[in-house]
Formats: structure tokens, sequence, C-alpha cells
């Protein structure tokens, strides 16, 4: 069976699509090949590679790209975490059913904020996400 296709957008590929990645890998990984990308791209927060490993999922080898770095190639689904992503990254290229799920960027704040969004990230892609795979 052919693995799907995901592709999860943020703004900076530094937090929720980082995150997003590491779970869906962790979640789907045996029916699911996995991307994410920025509208730009910066660095992997370490945060986020902490507060990961709080859950026994490894995402230091991530390395933050944006959407223009990636080959276009149609992916099965185009998450977009942030509405900056959503109407700022020309996803009219790739083609891919889309979802929105909007999520607050933890990148100002503190690790509790960032373990709140990984724990929502992660509620959305186990609960939610497991529908679309049917």
């Amino acid at each position: 069976m052919k693995k799907r296709t995901v592709l999860v957008v943020c703004t900076a590929n530094s937090c929720r699509s980082q995150m997003a990645e590491g779970i869906i890998r962790y979640l789907y990984g045996d029916r699911v090949e996995v991307y994410s990308a920025g509208v730009l791209s910066s660095f992997v927060h370490p945060l986020a590679i902490e507060i990961m490993y709080d859950i026994d999922i490894d995402i230091s080898f991530h390395q933050s790209k944006s959407v223009e770095d990636l080959p276009l190639q149609g992916f099965d689904f185009i998450v977009t975490l942030s509405d900056f992503s959503r109407d700022h990254v020309s996803l009219n290229l790739l083609s891919g059913f889309r979802l929105h799920w909007p999520f607050d960027d933890p990148a100002f704040y503190d690790k509790e904020k960032f373990s709140e969004v990984r724990d929502l990230l992660f509620s959305a892609f186990k609960d939610k996400f497991s529908e679309y795979l049917r």
C-alpha cells in the first residue's frame, strides 16, 4: 500500500509544524509520509525539541525549511496551522486536500505554552486526522 503524503505548514517552521511533523510520524508513520515547512524558514526552536522529548518523540534532527524549498509534488493533505500560512503561502501550486487548524504560536512564550500547543496538536492529529486516513 502506498503511503499518503502530508504537508504541515506554519509561519516559520520552527515550532508548530515541526511538532506536528513529529506527532504525525509517531502516530501514522507506517501509513503516512509527512513533511513540514513554513512561509519562511528559520530554525527549529529548542523548546519545541525539548517538549517533544518529554513525550518520547525526537525532532532534534529536523531542519527548518520554507514551502519553496520543497519539490512541487502533489500532497494528499496540506494542513495549515496558522492564519498567516493559510493566507500567505502560495499553495495553489500544490495539490491536496486542505485542512486549516490554527494554533497559537508558542515561539515567544515559555515551556508551558509549548507543552499546551503540543498537547493540542497531538489531540487534533490523533482524534481528528485519523478520520481522514480511513
